[in-house]
């Protein structure tokens, strides 16, 4: 069975709001993110054609949820991440929070994959609060993610993506190349990227990175920005939970580009179109 947007998008709250259940019974701080937090911003709920729902937590709560999940999570919600999912061709270092009995199909590089509408829950690690050994993790990080790209290329490069830079054009070109990177296991590499990012400890530490968001570094921010910050978002469409905490508005403006024309630039949060979601996506089944 076939469903609307308008459909997939309460699965999407759905699944949030028993997320966010277990984070209000146990004391989890949690953000909205990405595309989630511009439509909060400048929609007041969703971006009207996004698909999906990002959320991030700082790492100890970030693993607590999972600890917490594989006892409290009901059985028609599913976890997907690296480590549950390890044959998968392109497995993910979130994790994904998925609705059981529903399907959704979408494309992404030269793979057309089916997995049940979710939620993505991104660990914030810690950055350190030393300026030289920031830009040592930085770089080892960076290493570390390039290196899971190249192994899952084929799976999961988006080799059409707009606008993007001539260093990851080039990037791209050589991995087309020498095939570096093919015979590589992605989820050793994201076993040893996660080793590398909790080297520092997150309350030691003044900084903390979505490691893998889609702006990278520019995604590091310092932790005082996200302390505190409660507030209600109504919605248009639907009503996203309350107590999402927002961060500041400066990062999305400095962040979250609008595509008008073909072009991006730094999105005002009171008009403009939005970035549009990543993924076409379609689904089917039943609740």
């Amino acid at each position: 069975m076939a469903g609307s947007l308008n459909e997939l998008q309460k699965i999407d709250l759905e699944i949030l709001r028993e997320v966010e259940s277990i984070c209000e019974k146990h004391d989890l701080s949690y953000y909205a993110l990405g595309g989630t937090l511009l439509g909060a911003v400048r929609h007041q709920g969703f971006i009207p054609w996004d698909d999906d729902i990002d959320i991030a937590m700082p790492r100890p709560d970030y693993d607590a949820l999972l600890d917490i999940c594989e006892r409290e999570l009901p059985d028609r919600f599913v976890i997907q991440n690296y480590k549950t999912m390890p044959d998968d061709s392109a497995p993910t270092y979130m994790t994904r929070v998925g609705r059981v009995g529903t399907l959704v199909s979408y494309g992404v590089a030269n793979e057309a994959k089916e997995m049940p509408i979710w939620t993505d829950v991104f660990p914030l690690d810690a950055m350190p609060s030393n300026k030289v050994l920031r830009v040592f993790q930085k770089y080892h990080l960076l290493f570390q993610r390039l290196k899971f790209q190249f192994s899952t290329y084929e799976a999961n490069a988006h080799q059409h993506k707009p606008n993007r830079p001539l260093h990851e054009k080039a990037l791209m070109r050589f991995r087309e190349v020498t095939r570096l990177g093919s015979n590589w296991n992605p989820v050793e590499i994201l076993a040893e990227t996660e080793g590398i990012a909790r080297y520092f400890d997150y309350e030691s530490e003044d900084y903390f990175v979505n490691l893998f968001g889609a702006y990278k570094f520019r995604e590091m921010f310092p932790k005082k920005r996200f302390e505190g910050g409660v507030t209600a978002i109504p919605g248009r469409q639907h009503t996203l939970p309350r107590r999402i905490r927002q961060g500041a508005h400066s990062d999305v403006r400095r962040l979250y580009a609008a595509a008008e024309g073909g072009r991006a630039r730094p999105a005002p949060l009171h008009h403009g179109a939005a970035t549009p979601a990543r993924y076409s996506c379609a689904w089917r089944g039943e609740r």
